[in-house]
């Protein structure tokens, strides 16, 4: 069960918990949300490697990889 701290210390970093599981959604930001083909590409193989192989575009065009287990976290921004 994570703790209400590690929750805490990556909301901060763009990692959201996702109600009712432990796992979260991090979100990447590109500046003037132009993302080229290689960029997906890595987004894709990221997604496979440190989330549950899905991610999602927001509203305001960032992209949210979906379903990153807390200790994918630090793996994932590195």
């Amino acid at each position: 069960m994570l703790k209400p701290e590690q929750i805490a210390s990556v909301k901060g970093r763009g990692f959201l918990i996702n109600r009712g599981t432990e796992c979260f959604s991090g979100r990447l930001v590109c500046a003037g949300a132009v993302f080229t083909a290689a960029d997906l590409r890595t987004i894709s193989e990221i997604a496979e490697k440190f989330g549950s192989g899905a991610f999602t575009m927001t509203t305001r065009l960032t992209i949210e990889i979906q379903g990153v287990r807390y200790e994918n976290v630090e793996p994932l921004i590195a």
